[in-house]
């Protein structure tokens, strides 16, 4: 195959290489790059067209962009072109001394400029990631001490036994490779949307980092062994050091233990699997959920990364065009789970609070799949009861453009709020919103004062109370004491009235060290909370036909139309009961439009 000559460009960038030099595609044909064997500085490379029906060994590469702005030079076909230095970093680990190695590489395989090209190819990624002979994860250059991370992972995923576990975990001597996971694990390649179909699909996976290559399953044998050693994760990565207590949070607010357990390759699917339901009615939505958290550059890629990891059936049902809008992309979503599912709790994921700019002009039952929330719908929530409002009522719905018809229950309309806390909120700022939250809801109540507080707990953490909770006299003086501790603690400016100062010394079963890890089990993962921080007064809670909870929604407009505001926890009404008076006449099947 012959090229035409080329300038020195940027291959990965935003030159015209991809528009006017190389040559097209043919049908079912892929990029496969030669990377040759060579002992110089230089890397070079070549481009070979092969057929995705009968292709060679090959190695496709796992990594992420980085810096637009940091370029390396390396030689394509004899001519000098630029790439990112992750990509260069990512070729020279893969390069060999002896022989040439074929792989698969977005930024070269496929012309980014060309945006029918691009979208044929996202159509061929699934494959292309399965019949590669192997997938490189390229996590970067050494850093941070990762090759004693790497070592220590090694340590670790040959001690599944806790017994084995606790004595390396608990050495002192160990921090500093603790540490070093850490950084590992928060790397920007965890972050990257296109990762999780890209090892999904891969048949035997190897991971690079500076200098050490391992195979996969270290990483996730490692993470394994983190998941199910969390009590002691929490126990030895808090103390004190040089005379301050720290209590093992990372720069990103997430605590050491946390982020060694579900960060890095237990965010991703090979650990976590998705096999689960990627085959099931409902997997769409489920995918759409597990990946929120994933960065991707264009916003349209929230939904076309991750084709790879849908049934055949459902990948028919979305069609890749870049050339749609962010706006019709993402409506479509919706339309296809509620239409294939008889299922409204997508709309949920529509997440309003902290409040941020919707680019795409999004109705607002349209969740903005490129924004990460920090937190989640509530039937999303990894809950020991799963709610059922509506039971089996199939969704009733109408869509019309931005307009959303849907049939329901009306049960209140909102007539106070309490203080709205985002989801990295400082524990100050969840201790304010609690005595509020306390004076309103037990002010609202008449009745036996226990029974009043453990309703206002339970609603705190929306009806999930931990399995080992024997009576909720315990339970409910359990909650006091930590919160009235905390109170004293962190506020000390704030008084107590005379209640909660006496829970204070309720209880000494619950030490200082473990009042953060109680609130954690007790009301983690949004629980402190009963509804959207965009709540208002006015605002309407009602139960649609086919949701798993109630919503909030607000008049808007002189037409009677109304704007999603999120979804609620309701004392009472989070297993049927809406329904069920509905069935009994006591209340009426009500139309509501969403815009």
């Amino acid at each position: 195959m012959s090229h035409t000559p080329w300038k020195v460009v940027d291959a990965v960038l935003t030159d015209n290489l991809w528009v006017d030099r190389i040559q097209q595609l043919g049908k079912d044909e892929i990029r496969l790059i030669r990377v040759l064997p060579t002992r110089t500085s230089t890397i070079k490379l070549e481009i070979l067209h092969r057929s995705i029906t009968s292709p060679p060994d090959y190695v496709a590469v796992s990594y992420t962009w980085g810096d637009p702005g940091d370029t390396k030079r390396l030689d394509l076909d004899g001519t000098e072109i630029r790439v990112s230095s992750s990509l260069h970093g990512a070729l020279r680990a893969l390069r060999q001394h002896q022989e040439s190695v074929l792989v698969w590489v977005d930024a070269l395989s496929i012309n980014q400029q060309d945006s029918v090209e691009k979208t044929l190819q996202i159509q061929l990624m699934t494959r292309i990631y399965r019949l590669a002979k192997s997938v490189a994860i390229w996590l970067g250059p050494e850093a941070d001490e990762s090759d004693s991370a790497t070592r220590f992972l090694k340590e670790v995923a040959q001690k599944p036994d806790a017994r084995d576990f606790t004595p390396l975990i608990s050495s002192g001597i160990r921090k500093a490779e603790v540490r070093a996971v850490i950084s590992l694990f928060e790397r920007e390649y965890w972050n990257r949307l296109w990762v999780v179909q890209e090892v999904f699909n891969a048949r035997k996976i190897l991971v690079y980092c500076g200098s050490s290559v391992l195979p996969w399953e270290t990483y996730t044998d490692a993470a394994s062994v983190f998941r199910n050693n969390m009590k002691v994760l929490n126990r030895y990565l808090s103390g004190t050091e040089q005379g301050k207590t720290y209590t093992g949070v990372s720069r990103n607010h997430f605590t050491y233990a946390a982020i060694l357990a579900n960060h890095g390759p237990s965010s991703l699917p090979k650990s976590r699997s998705l096999t689960g339901f990627i085959f099931g009615e409902y997997s769409l939505l489920e995918v759409m959920r597990a990946c929120r958290t994933k960065n991707a550059t264009d916003p349209k890629d929230k939904v076309f990364g991750t084709l790879g990891l849908l049934s055949e059936e459902l990948r028919n049902d979305i069609r890749v065009d870049y050339r749609s809008t962010v706006k019709s992309i993402y409506t479509h979503i919706v339309d296809l789970i509620v239409s294939t599912t008889g299922r409204l709790d997508v709309i949920c994921d529509s997440i309003h609070y902290p409040l941020h700019a919707n680019n795409a002009s999004l109705p607002s039952w349209v969740p903005d799949w490129s924004h990460n929330p920090g937190t989640k719908a509530m039937g999303a929530m990894n809950l020991t009861s799963k709610f059922s409002a509506s039971l089996s009522q199939k969704a009733k719905v109408a869509l019309d453009g931005n307009l959303l018809e849907l049939s329901g229950v009306e049960i209140d309309t909102i007539e106070v709020h309490g203080i709205a806390v985002g989801p990295l909120g400082k524990l100050a700022d969840y201790l304010m919103a609690f005595v509020h939250w306390r004076a309103l809801f037990l002010g609202q109540y008449k009745g036996e004062k226990l029974d009043n507080q453990y309703h206002f707990f339970r609603a705190l953490c929306l009806n999930q109370m931990p399995s080992e909770v024997k009576s909720p006299g315990d339970w409910v003086t359990a909650c006091n004491h930590v919160f009235a501790s905390l109170l004293r603690e962190r506020l000390p400016e704030l008084p107590l009235d005379r209640e909660l100062e006496d829970y204070v010394h309720a209880t000494r079963t619950i030490g200082p060290q473990d009042r953060r890890q109680f609130l954690q089990e007790h009301f983690g993962d949004r629980r402190l909370g009963m509804g959207s921080g965009y709540m208002a007064v006015g605002d309407a809670i009602i139960v649609p036909f086919g949701c798993s909870t109630p919503i909030i929604i607000r008049p808007e407009g002189s037409d009677g139309g109304y704007r999603y505001v999120g979804d609620a926890y309701l004392n009472g009404f989070m297993y049927g009961r809406a329904i069920d008076q509905w069935r009994k006449g006591e209340r009426k099947e009500l139309k509501f439009k969403l815009r």
